[in-house]
């Protein structure tokens, strides 16, 4: 991926998330994404970073007289996002979407957002069989984490930091959080994933230190502080220092090449290169080994249901930190990306339906304007408030693994408040259950137990394979509400449950 391909993704993946993308950006995302794979990590790491600074944000309660502050957009700004990462989480929006822009040159801006709690350096985003150190070690995933200590038994962590770098730690291992950009490992072996954003991220071991070139690389540390360096991906400076982190010795180490780091003798000893023993820790095997997690927006103000939200982070299903929402067309195939921000390890289909009695999968996709087939991945929403049509509207998704899922299918118009609706959840669904949920307005105990009360409903599926669909069909039950009215899907949340 150039230089070019990549400020393109960036502004467009800005504007999207400024929701002030038009639809020809929207159309000319989709192909750089189903083009480049780079350009796709460069995607997924933007969301990534957007996902972290809101998560603490949205935590966080803010002053009208600092209101302004968190209201910004991200176009054009990615980068100073970065190099002012302690000013510029202070300014993201805590509303995700629909932010006037900040002017960087604006002072006083500047020093009221200082006012505000400054965010975690990290997030604890997977805890995977862990047995803790001690008790007052214990950390679940989603978990803010200042600089301290991480200290684990067994089982394995993942922590994203604020720059954007993540890393997979596996005990036994003691692992010291310093800054958003660096860490010391006592013990324990780690894979350690790098964006751009994040250059010059360092990992200091006993009597050492592995700094970044823009990389992947894997340590093994040993109880007495030896530690054997693998370069995955990319390229990282290894380096001997006193005790004084004065720099002795150091080594430029490329692309599948190793090196230990041998404190006693502050030598720098080639050894044989072998990523196999730090396979199972790698983020894209840790994907597959974890329950999947979707979230598809369908309506046509896109991240509306983040945090409480959203009703499987209500019920627990999701964490806070796990609210990367995919936009979706009809008729759309290739990679999405889950709700934590990771590609999702499989190829999906979806497709949407609707018609003036039961569903026609056939049926040319609609945008309001006129209808036309959409082809994007990540193109405009399957499905607007404003449609002028009645009948049944359904979503169905090919391309997951077998499992059991449970499914979250926020139903509602903002419209009609009082409206009724049915909706059915299954597998293979042609047409409306006999015996669909029945949807209250937004008055019902149900909607009620997740802030904001938009209805939804929930309902359970086990899928033989990738080639059965998930589907979900919704009507406006016009004889439970005389006035008229149209059938609304705005958003699914998908969960595997293992």
């Amino acid at each position: 991926m150039n230089a070019t391909t990549k400020k393109r993704v960036i502004e467009f993946a800005g504007l999207l998330c400024d929701e002030a993308i038009s639809e020809t950006q929207m159309f000319q995302l989709d192909e750089l994404l189903r083009e480049d794979a780079g350009a796709r990590v460069v995607y997924r790491d933007y969301l990534r970073l957007h996902r972290q600074l809101q998560h603490r944000l949205q935590s966080q309660s803010a002053t009208p007289a600092v209101t302004e502050v968190i209201h910004i957009g991200w176009r054009d700004r990615y980068l100073w996002v970065i190099a002012l990462a302690a000013v510029v989480v202070l300014a993201v929006s805590t509303l995700f979407w629909n932010r006037p822009a900040l002017d960087p040159e604006n002072t006083s801006v500047i020093e009221n957002a200082a006012a505000i709690e400054t965010p975690p350096i990290a997030v604890l985003t997977r805890s995977i069989d862990v047995e803790w150190g001690r008790e007052k070690d214990r950390r679940d995933a989603g978990d803010g984490l200042e600089p301290g200590w991480l200290r684990i038994r067994s089982g394995v962590v993942e922590v994203i930091f604020s720059s954007g770098a993540s890393m997979v730690l596996e005990g036994p291992a003691q692992l010291r959080i310093d800054t958003s950009m660096s860490c010391f490992a006592k013990r324990g072996k780690l894979a350690v994933n790098v964006p751009e954003s994040a250059h010059g991220f360092t990992v200091r071991v006993r009597g050492g230190k592995i700094v970044d070139l823009g990389t992947s690389f894997a340590v093994d540390i040993d109880r007495t502080g030896v530690a054997d360096v693998h370069v995955l991906e990319g390229e990282v400076v290894v380096s001997m220092t006193d005790d004084n982190e004065h720099v002795l010795t150091r080594q430029n180490l490329p692309q599948s090449t190793a090196v230990r780091l041998n404190p006693d003798d502050s030598r720098i000893e080639v050894i044989d290169f072998d990523a196999e023993p730090f396979a199972s820790i790698q983020r894209e095997r840790l994907v597959l080994t974890q329950p999947l997690k979707l979230q598809f927006d369908v309506g046509h103000r896109a991240g509306l249901y983040t945090g409480t939200n959203a009703p499987a982070h209500a019920s627990g299903a999701m964490l806070g930190h796990e609210r990367v929402w995919n936009q979706i067309a009809g008729d759309s195939a290739g990679t999405f990306v889950l709700a934590d921000g990771n590609l999702c390890p499989y190829p999906l289909m979806v497709d949407y339906g609707h018609g003036t009695g039961d569903i026609d999968w056939n049926a040319a996709s609609i945008n309001g304007v006129g209808p036309r087939k959409a082809r994007g991945v990540f193109a405009s929403p399957v499905c607007r408030d404003d449609l002028h049509f009645k009948g049944n509207l359904g979503v169905h998704i090919a391309g997951l693994p077998a499992g059991r899922y449970h499914i979250y299918a926020l139903c509602r118009s903002p419209r009609k408040l009082t409206g009724y609706y049915d909706v059915s959840i299954g597998v293979n669904l042609e047409r409306q259950l006999a015996e669909p949920q029945e949807l209250q307005p937004l008055g019902d105990p149900g909607a009620m137990s997740w802030e904001a009360g938009q209805t939804h409903a929930v309902g359970e599926v086990q899928l033989s394979g990738p080639n059965d669909y998930l589907t979900v069909i919704t009507r406006y039950a016009e004889e439970r509400s005389p006035l008229s009215g149209r059938a609304v899907l705005l958003g699914l949340q998908i969960v595997e449950i293992k």
